[in-house]
């Protein structure tokens, strides 16, 4: 059975088990190897080491315990393929699996609607033109990443036409 990307793809942070086995293309929910073990035990020291040589160049702010980010994992990747001279190909550090333009009609009518009832019970008009800047700041600040206005205004828009059509 393969993985199923939908909540891996969305986080940023993972168990060590969790990476090791993503990292290897196993489900986390499956009993990990041996193998996958020693690699959580691997990515846990080297974080530890990392962060301890280096903090920023690890992280802003100390690792969480028992977790590992994904930048942190790029990092990491980045350090192996430098010293084995391979290039480290693993989903995990891209996540491509479950984007935008793979769901469904219903799941984005879905997406839009929530977001548009949540723009609604904290007074945010989707056609107002301080709307986007808003929920680009929002997004910064809640630790979502980064979405440019433009992004979000043409998202807006079509929440907005959802809300006139009473979908």
């Amino acid at each position: 059975m393969g993985i199923d990307w939908t909540e891996y793809d969305f986080r940023d942070q993972f168990t060590f088990t969790e990476a090791a086995c993503l990292w290897y293309g196993v489900e986390p929910s499956e009993s990990p190897a041996i193998k996958i073990q020693g690699f959580a035990k691997e990515l846990e020291a080297w974080q530890t080491r990392n962060y301890k040589l280096a903090p920023p160049v690890c992280s802003v702010t100390a690792p969480t315990p028992g977790l590992i980010s994904r930048a942190e994992l790029k990092q990491y990747a980045e350090k192996r393929a430098s010293s084995t001279h391979e290039p480290i190909i693993t989903p995990l550090l891209s996540p491509k699996h479950r984007t935008d333009e793979h769901l469904d009609k219903r799941e984005k009518s879905s997406f839009l609607a929530i977001i548009g009832a949540l723009l609604n019970q904290v007074g945010v008009d989707p056609s107002d033109s301080t709307a986007a800047g808003k929920i680009e700041r929002w997004v910064q600040e809640s630790g979502y990443g980064s979405v440019g206005a433009k992004t979000i205004r043409g998202k807006l828009h079509i929440v907005a036409a959802l809300k006139s059509k009473g979908k």
